[in-house]
């Protein structure tokens, strides 16, 4: 079998954050130990109702997933016919992937042993990513709006929103319903730092309700937050700006790429209840472009099933 290994870059992709449960949190048995993660993998729509690829593990076969951790004995099933550009690339150390094919379909045999500490960050991703959402299916990026349903931003979150008072990457903020166009401000210390009309030239279905908001200088002053719709809607919040502990963890951000940062945004929404989904939205919208699982729970934080 022929491996290679490549320094991982942003334009690595897969789906949403998609893990058997019932390996992870199911009835304890004895596992065998990780030997990769599933980066991404190809045909994702096959011709027919049937799935392209699927994995044998324990005696179950189920179609495959994204990010799916890959354990010692399992083995993918590609179906025939498919064409040759089918694969299955996974992740099997840091920066390091291979691709499985057809013609090579082995799978690595050698535990990695630091991605056994990742396990409990990643099932915390999939409850994040994959539970159920009032619409039942994952939004896309090019989702339209669901017509002039009421202004709504963050509706779960009752709390102080908290930011990082180091962070100068832009804030990430989108809502759901009104009528647009929308303004969209931020103010600190009496200063106006960012306004910007959102959907003004977009008709009401294709307007989709986001917007990147120009973060002021590392410091500790509140920055206060202003949306408001052409129906008269309003939102508003004043986020407080301090020091955030980073994600603890024996594998370094570094090493796993984009995965490492999407663990770092769904550990910052376990904390507290919704304090820091803004900070968690500004990691997230980093990668959103070149890594689908990112942009998926965006556009549930824009949709308000999460946090």
């Amino acid at each position: 079998m022929q491996w290679r290994a490549q320094v991982l870059r942003p334009f690595l992709v897969g789906g949403c954050v998609l893990i058997a449960l019932s390996r992870l949190a199911g009835p304890a048995v004895a596992e065998e130990e990780p030997t990769g993660i599933v980066l991404d993998y190809k045909p994702r729509h096959p011709a027919t109702a049937e799935p392209g690829i699927t994995i044998k593990n324990n005696g179950q076969v189920r179609p495959i997933r994204d990010h799916e951790i890959i354990r010692g004995g399992d083995h993918f099933i590609f179906a025939d016919g498919l064409p040759s550009t089918a694969f299955v690339r996974v992740l099997v150390g840091a920066n390091a992937w291979v691709d499985i094919t057809p013609s090579q379909p082995d799978l690595p045999s050698h535990s990695w042993a630091s991605l056994q500490a990742l396990v409990p960050s990643l099932v915390a991703a999939y409850r994040w990513i994959n539970t159920a959402s009032s619409s039942e299916k994952p939004a896309l990026r090019s989702a339209i709006s669901r017509g002039e349903e009421v202004f709504s931003i963050l509706p779960q979150v009752r709390v102080k929103l908290i930011i990082s008072n180091r962070g100068t990457s832009p804030l990430w903020l989108g809502w759901r319903g009104g009528r647009p166009p929308f303004s969209v401000s931020a103010t600190s210390g009496g200063k106006t730092l960012s306004q910007q009309s959102v959907c003004e030239q977009a008709a009401p279905p294709a307007c989709v309700r986001e917007a990147l908001i120009s973060a002021p200088a590392a410091g500790d002053d509140p920055l206060t937050l202003v949306v408001t719709s052409a129906d008269g809607g309003s939102w508003s919040q004043t986020l407080t700006r301090r020091a955030i502990k980073p994600r603890a963890d024996a594998v370094s951000a570094d090493d796993i790429g984009n995965l490492g940062r999407l663990l770092d945004a769904t550990e910052l929404l376990d904390r507290g209840h919704g304090d820091y989904v803004l900070e968690s939205a500004r990691l997230l919208a980093e990668i959103a472009k070149d890594y689908p699982p990112a942009r998926i729970l965006l556009d549930r934080i824009r949709d308000g099933d999460v946090p």
